[in-house]
């Protein structure tokens, strides 16, 4: 099984969440200083709407289109993207 072998949809779920996390950490908390509202929206999408996100995508692979052990564990590889977009802001703060 190679990354190819994944659907369309999956990669333009991917893209198309790691780009709405980014626009609703403002969204998410209006008052406060410009470090909180950040903070909270990070803490936030990593601990709650992610999770969500990840095991969805994963049942999805799992019982709808019927995806191996293997192809799952691939998936789960790069569904670990999200997170991760997260490092700069917190390197910085």
């Amino acid at each position: 099984m190679h990354a190819r072998a994944l659907p369309t949809w999956f990669w333009v779920s991917l893209i198309l969440f790691v780009a709405l996390q980014w626009l609703m950490i403002p969204v998410l908390q209006i008052t406060g200083a410009a470090h909180d509202v950040v903070m909270a929206g990070i803490l936030f999408v990593t601990f709650v709407i992610w999770p969500v996100y990840l095991a969805g995508t994963i049942v999805i692979l799992k019982k709808v289109k019927q995806f191996s052990t293997e192809g799952l564990i691939i998936a789960a590889v790069f569904l670990m993207i999200p997170p991760f977009t997260f490092i700069p802001v917190f390197t910085a703060m």
